[in-house]
C-alpha cells in the first residue's frame, strides 16, 4: 500500500505541476488513489515554483512602486491654477478697494474708459453697516446691491475678467478674523464675483486664495490672492466683541487703540500669531516654486510693509511677516508688485534696501496700496488719521509717496521694453503716484530686505494725543445719542399724552 501511495502522489504532483507552472504560492493538491480511510487534501509547499515567480513578481513589485512614486512626485508637482487666460497678453489692469455700495462712485467710468483686461477688487467690495447687523442675509444685500450699481454694471459688460478676495467689511464685521468666518459668507462672495461654477475647487476651499495666469511665457502675468482674513489669528490683543457692539458709532477707534496699545506694551513684538494657515501656506509656495510668469502680482487686502500701528497690518503678525518676506526671498519671482487696501488712502512701500540694490538706478516700490473708492480718512476722522499718516512713513518710497483722496489704481505692461507701469489715480483718472517695475530679477523692486519694524514706534506721546482726542470724540458722541434719545422720547410722550392733557385741563377749570 506503501509504494501504490508513493507512486500516485509522485504522479499526482508531477502532472500538475506541468499544467500549472510557476504560481508562486504555496498549492493545494488533491492526493488520488488512496484507500478511503487515508484520502485527504494535503497542502504541500514547492520551494521551486515560489522561486520561480518570486523573482519576476520582486522586480514586478519594484517597477510598481517607481511607477506609484513618479505618479505621486507629479501629483505634487502641479500647481493648481484657477483661473486659466492663457489666450489673453494682459497690458491693461485695473484694481480698487473699500467702496460703499450706497454712495456714488465717481471713479467708475475712468475704469472703464483705460479699458482694462481684467478688475481686481483688493476687498472691501461692499460694506455691511454695524447697526444693521453682521448676517448673510445683510452680505447679500449688500452684493446685489452693488451690482446694480450703473457704473460697475458698464465695467461688467466690457467683458473684462473681475477677481478679487474679501476683507474685513465683505466677509462679515469690521476687523473680522478666522472667528468670523463661514462657509456661507464665502460662497456669497464667489457668487458676487458671477462666473465661478459650483464645480469648481474654489467653492470647497476654506479661503478664498486663489491664483489666475494670463498669456503665455515669456509674456505671462500671475495673480495670486491671498486670503488674510478666514484662517487668520485674532490679533495679539483683542477687544471684547461686547464692547465693540455696545459702542458701534466710535468702533474703528477703539479697534485702533487696541492695536496700537499692544505695540507700545511689547505684546505684538512677541506675537506668534499667523494668517493664512497651513493649507495656504503650502498653496503659496508651490505657486511661487513652479512660475514661468515674468511678472508676479500678490494681492493682500491688508498692508505687507507698513510700520502705522494704528492701522491693520502684516507688521501685527511679526512671525507671519517675517514668513512671506523669507519665501519671497527664496523664489524671487520676477516682476514682483504687492497690492494692498483696506486703509482708506494710497501709498507706495518698500523694504529696507539691501545691498546688491544700486540706488543711483532709482528704487521700486515693492508695494503699492490703493485703497478709498468711495471715502477716505483723510476726510472723515477730523484730521488725526491724516496726522498718524504722515507721521508714520519709514515704509514710504519717499515722504510724499502718500495720496488721500478718492483713488484707484492701474496697471500697464509694455512687453517690448520687459517693464510695467503700476499708477494710483484720483478721482479725475489723474495718476497720482506712479512706480515702475521692471521685469527681470535684478530690478531694484525685486529688493525685499528686512522690513521696516513696526514695534520701533514707542510714540507715548503721540498715543495720548490720540487717546484724549478719540475720548472727546466718543464723550461727544454719546451726549449727541443720549440728546437725541431724550428728544425721541420726549416727542412721542408730548404726541400720546397730548389728548390726555386738554381732557385734564377741562376737568381743572370745572372743577375751579
Amino acid at each position: 500500500m506503501g509504494g501504490r501511495g508513493s507512486s500516485s502522489i509522485s504522479s499526482s504532483i508531477s502532472s500538475s505541476s506541468s499544467s500549472r507552472p510557476c504560481m508562486g504560492h504555496p498549492r493545494t493538491v488533491v492526493v488520488k488513489n488512496l484507500p478511503k480511510p487515508f484520502k485527504t487534501r494535503q497542502r504541500i509547499r514547492q520551494p521551486g515554483i515560489t522561486l520561480c515567480m518570486g523573482i519576476p513578481m520582486l522586480l514586478g513589485m519594484v517597477l510598481l512602486c517607481s511607477f506609484t512614486g513618479a505618479v505621486v512626485m507629479d501629483q505634487s508637482n502641479t500647481v493648481e491654477i484657477d483661473g486659466h487666460y492663457e489666450n489673453q497678453t494682459l497690458t491693461r489692469l485695473a484694481f480698487g478697494s473699500c467702496n460703499k455700495q450706497w454712495r456714488t462712485n465717481l471713479l467708475w467710468n475712468h475704469i472703464v474708459d483705460f479699458r482694462p483686461q481684467a478688475y481686481l477688487w483688493l476687498g472691501d467690495a461692499v460694506y455691511v453697516k454695524e447697526k444693521e447687523g453682521d448676517n448673510e442675509a445683510n452680505l447679500r444685500k449688500a452684493y446685489a446691491r452693488q451690482l446694480k450699481n450703473e457704473g460697475y454694471q458698464r465695467l461688467l459688460h466690457t467683458g473684462a475678467v473681475i477677481e478679487g478676495v474679501y476683507d474685513d467689511h465683505d466677509m462679515s464685521t469690521n476687523d473680522g478674523h478666522r472667528v468670523n468666518y463661514t462657509p456661507q459668507r464665502q460662497a456669497a462672495y464667489l457668487d458676487f464675483l458671477g462666473h465661478i461654477p459650483p464645480s469648481s475647487p474654489r467653492r470647497s476651499r476654506l479661503g478664498l486664495f486663489s491664483s489666475h495666469v494670463f498669456g503665455v511665457a515669456p509674456q505671462q502675468v500671475k495673480i495670486i490672492f491671498m486670503d488674510v482674513r478666514s484662517l487668520s489669528d485674532n490679533p495679539a490683543l483683542n477687544l471684547p466683541a461686547w464692547i465693540a457692539d455696545f459702542m458701534w458709532p466710535v468702533k474703528p477707534y477703539l479697534l485702533a487703540l487696541t492695536r496700537w496699545t499692544a505695540v507700545l506694551l511689547g505684546v505684538t513684538k512677541r506675537f506668534q500669531g499667523d494668517m493664512l494657515g497651513a493649507e495656504q501656506w503650502a498653496w503659496l509656495e508651490g505657486q511661487l516654486e513652479k512660475s514661468e510668469a515674468s511678472m508676479h502680482i500678490l494681492v493682500s487686502s491688508v498692508q505687507l510693509l507698513s510700520v502705522n500701528p494704528i492701522v491693520e497690518g502684516w507688521g501685527h503678525y511679526p512671525a507671519a511677516q517675517a514668513r512671506l518676506l523669507a519665501l519671497l526671498r527664496k523664489y524671487r519671482p520676477r516682476g514682483l508688485v504687492v497690492l494692498s487696501g483696506d486703509v482708506h488712502f494710497s501709498e507706495l512701500l518698500v523694504t529696507q534696501p539691501e545691498e546688491w540694490v544700486d540706488e543711483e538706478e532709482g528704487r521700486e516700490a515693492l508695494e503699492v496700496t490703493s485703497s478709498g473708492m468711495t471715502h477716505t480718512c483723510f476726510a472723515t476722522t477730523m484730521g488725526m488719521c491724516e496726522m498718524a499718516v504722515q507721521r508714520y512713513d519709514r515704509h514710504r518710497l519717499s515722504p510724499s509717496s502718500v495720496y488721500g483722496g478718492l483713488n484707484y489704481g492701474t496697471v500697464e505692461v509694455d512687453w517690448e521694453k520687459q517693464e510695467a507701469w503700476v499708477d494710483v489715480r484720483n478721482k479725475r483718472g489723474e495718476s497720482v503716484l506712479q512706480t515702475r517695475r521692471r521685469l527681470d530679477r535684478d530690478s531694484p523692486g525685486a529688493a525685499l530686505g528686512e522690513p521696516w519694524s513696526i514695534n520701533n514706534n514707542n510714540d507715548l506721546y503721540f498715543f495720548i494725543l490720540a487717546l484724549m482726542s478719540i475720548a472727546l470724540v466718543t464723550y461727544a458722541v454719546f451726549w449727541v445719542v443720549r440728546g437725541l434719545v431724550r428728544w425721541k422720547g420726549r416727542r412721542f410722550g408730548t404726541m400720546v399724552g397730548g389728548a390726555g392733557g386738554n381732557k385734564a385741563n377741562k376737568y381743572s377749570k370745572k372743577e375751579a
